[in-house]
Order: C-alpha cells, then sequence, then structure tokens
C-alpha cells in the first residue's frame, strides 16, 4: 500500500498529538518516530523551547542515508 503524503510539507510544533509516522526535527535533523497517536516530544535545556518537525516519508530517509 502507497501513502500520499501532501506535496507541502506540514509542521507541527512539539507537544501536539500527531498520528503515527517519521518526523523530522526541523531545527536538528533527528528523525522521531511515532508508533500509535502520541505527542511530539519538547525539548528541555535551562529555558524550555518548543521544537517543530515535519512528517517524512520513511522510504526517503533511507534513500537520503546512503
Amino acid at each position: 500500500m502507497t501513502t500520499t503524503l501532501p506535496t507541502k510539507p506540514q509542521e507541527f510544533g512539539s507537544g501536539e498529538i500527531v498520528e503515527p509516522g517519521v518526523y523530522l526535527d526541523v531545527d536538528t535533523g533527528a528523525v522521531v518516530q511515532i508508533r500509535e497517536r502520541d505527542e511530539l516530544p519538547e525539548g528541555n535545556r535551562v529555558v524550555r523551547y518548543r521544537r517543530r518537525f515535519r512528517r517524512v516519508d520513511s522510504t526517503s530517509l533511507s534513500r537520503e542515508n546512503r
């Protein structure tokens, strides 16, 4: 089964509830896999900050890492 993602990637903020999938942390480049409906992780330093994520196609990630 093929999953169609929107042509313009939608960004989500940390703490938002999202559907399962692979998300890219826009600021750090970290990849987060969400396995069930859940909140995206937030970051902590001395000051709490919000992170931005973009859902990506997991097959495109494996091609980029070659």
